[in-house]
């Protein structure tokens, strides 16, 4: 039973540093759901988070009923979604997770790094959560297919007020290609060329929009249409600039589109 993990660091509705840690599983490993227009199964699941010396942080064991969104089964490799929040101490972390079917006691498990920043200071940025849909369900997988479509949600924090009592600020996005490493060959040839040795980089998409709040604390979705871009592995780029104080904050993330969803 193959298990994905992604992680969501940000801000709770009551200000403290969390994470979301958003599962998903193939449904080949629990064959019984497979005859099932939405597929649908009992799990044990055990959640644990350990800080940079591998140190526990945080244990939990609990059993859960995990449901393919419409969505989620026609275009992720790994439709069974769930999703498991808790506060953390800043830091660098490592999540893990393993999944245990209560039908045919198949098991997987994932793991995934991250790091709790400073949130509650300065203009500040979630992490990025990949959607199917604008209003979910996640993608743990962080893979979309050909011509379709990725919804790109975080939320801003701590935005300056200007003198109308609003919060404005400026957002680019963008997909970057992810440049592969040249050969030593392709390194003295650009040399002799003049131009750089350093990895090349393509910029496949990008856009600026301005959003207007009432609060210095938003949440923003970006969709972005994938049919014009060819499969490869990208880097999400979200930068958001304070119109009031000037201050910037970045964040990204991976995304892989692929030719076909392998099962």
């Amino acid at each position: 039973m193959k298990v994905v993990l992604d992680a969501v660091a940000f801000l709770d509705t009551t200000g403290h540093e969390a994470v979301k840690l958003i599962y998903g599983v193939d449904t080949r490993g629990v064959p019984y759901v497979q005859n099932l227009r939405w597929p649908a199964a009992d799990f044990q699941i055990n959640v644990s988070v350990l800080d940079s010396l591998y140190q526990d942080i945080m244990r939990d064991t609990f059993q859960t009923e995990l449901r393919a969104d419409s969505s989620a089964i026609y275009l992720g490799p790994h439709p069974l979604i769930g999703t498991y929040t808790t506060r953390l101490p800043r830091g660098q972390h490592l999540a893990a997770i393993s999944l245990e079917s209560q039908s045919n006691q198949a098991r997987g498990h994932a793991t995934s790094t991250f790091e709790i920043r400073n949130l509650r200071q300065g203009l500040a940025v979630s992490d990025i959560e990949l959607r199917f849909g604008r209003e979910g369900p996640p993608n743990p997988s962080h893979v979309f297919l050909e011509r379709s479509r990725v919804y790109v949600a975080l939320d801003i924090y701590n935005l300056a007020r200007n003198h109308d009592g609003l919060y404005e600020a400026t957002v680019t996005h963008g997909l970057r290609l992810r440049s592969k490493r040249l050969s030593v060959a392709q390194r003295v040839i650009r040399a002799l060329r003049g131009r750089s040795s350093r990895k090349a980089t393509v910029t496949a998409f990008s856009g600026t929009y301005t959003t207007v709040a009432r609060n210095p604390r938003t949440s923003i979705v970006l969709g972005i249409d994938l049919s014009e871009l060819s499969s490869g592995e990208y880097i999400v780029e979200i930068s958001v600039c304070d119109l009031t104080s000037g201050r910037t904050a970045k964040t990204s993330t991976n995304l892989t589109i692929a030719s076909e969803m392998v099962r």
